[in-house]
């Protein structure tokens, strides 16, 4: 994963979140807005047809997407905090391996899920999806490949689990992680991965 390149025309972003703050900080940044431009200059107001089009431009390339989950979906609430649309996780990666697309999918807890459906990364616990827009905008300039990337996404507050189909968990960049990361917060790292191994995630 370390040498898989995400240059300006590698990669392609999209946001499954409906919510004005979110939306705000990926029109506020220019890697982000151009990312997502790669796919198309508008976005459609259905769902299901922005999921279908990202995935039709993203094919041979990285496609950043920023979701919520819950409960193994991609899931798109509207205001009042109900599902417009989801898709199943499992579903959703199938469909981007058939069209040969490297998904990149930041949620809540995304960790959980790399492992059984061929994801580079994922992230352990909660977090807000306007400062996860934030966060990646800050970093996607001096990001050179995926590996890159989840070593830059990483921080004392978020923890970020990669795993490769070869060598099954790690930490990228792994002098990078030891200097981050706190002995106390090690055990909860490995206390979940060692419950995904005995299928109690």
């Amino acid at each position: 994963m370390k040498s898989k390149s995400i240059g300006s025309s590698e990669l392609l972003f999209e946001s499954m979140i409906f919510n004005s703050a979110t939306e705000d900080a990926i029109d506020a940044s220019p890697e982000l807005s151009a990312a997502r431009k790669r796919i198309s200059s508008s976005t459609p107001e259905n769902w299901e047809q922005r999921l279908e089009r990202a995935l039709d431009a993203s094919t041979g390339k990285s496609l950043l997407l920023l979701s919520h989950i819950s409960e193994g979906k991609v899931v798109v609430e509207d205001l009042g905090g109900q599902p417009v649309f989801q898709i199943e996780i499992s579903e959703l990666s199938q469909l981007a391996a058939s069209k040969n697309v490297e998904l990149i999918l930041i949620g809540c807890d995304t960790a959980s899920y790399i492992e059984d459906n061929s994801l580079p990364f994922g992230v352990i616990g909660r977090h807000d999806s306007q400062a996860m827009a934030q966060r990646l905008a800050s970093i996607l300039p001096h990001a050179s490949s995926l590996g890159d990337l989840a070593d830059k996404l990483s921080s004392p507050d978020l923890k970020v689990v990669v795993y490769d189909k070869d060598g099954g968990y790690g930490y990228e960049g792994a002098s990078g992680f030891a200097r981050l990361v706190k002995k106390d917060q090690w055990v909860r790292v490995f206390r979940i991965l060692s419950l995904k191994f005995t299928g109690r995630s």
